[in-house]
């Protein structure tokens, strides 16, 4: 049943998956070379253990009009906040800070403490700009990324030009400030 198999792919304590993750990881680190650690990601990783968030969304909004509004919320909130992200440098971006409001689809970012590009600093430095995981792409629906969240990244960052300045004004006390490291 798709239930019992999915228990078993999201077990991520699998010593396994935490050897070919940390074996993706390494080959990138070491070489420089992200293309064959990507290859070695796609074989190791996602072969064996496939995209499921979907699944999510089937069993927990059975409604086929409640299903379609929180995927869309998922994506366009998931496009809203890589591009803020981005803009920010905010790191440190995993399962335990992306969360997902159960009553809506819509995506909830916490723990901020990695902003400003701290990512960079840190042993392994972040080198992507925004988490954007299989899974997600595969809860996007047919379209992946071409379809609501380029639109919406889109709109976003023309929102983010627009009104610039505010942000600026906002975001300058806090880059400027000696007590935040």
């Amino acid at each position: 049943s798709p239930r019992r198999r999915g228990n078993r792919l999201t077990n991520l304590s699998d010593a396994t998956l935490r050897n070919e993750f940390d074996r993706c990881q390494n080959m990138y680190i070491k070489s420089g070379d992200l293309t064959k650690a990507t290859q070695l990601f796609e074989e190791k990783i996602l072969k064996a253990y496939p995209p499921l968030l979907y699944w999510w969304f089937v069993q927990n909004f059975p409604d086929p009009f409640d299903w379609f509004e929180a995927r869309q919320r998922f994506t366009r909130s998931a496009a809203a906040w890589s591009v803020i992200g981005h803009m920010i440098g905010l790191g440190d971006r995993h399962s335990e800070n992306i969360l997902v409001d159960t009553s809506s689809g819509q995506i909830v970012h916490v723990d901020f403490d990695c902003i400003f590009d701290k990512g960079l600093n840190l042993p392994r430095p972040e080198i992507v700009p925004f988490r954007l995981t299989a899974n997600m792409v595969d809860t996007f629906g047919p379209t992946g990324a071409d379809g609501a969240f380029r639109s919406t990244m889109e709109s976003v960052i023309l929102v983010l030009r627009e009104n610039k300045d505010t942000l600026l004004s906002v975001l300058e006390p806090f880059a400027k400030d000696p007590v935040i490291d």
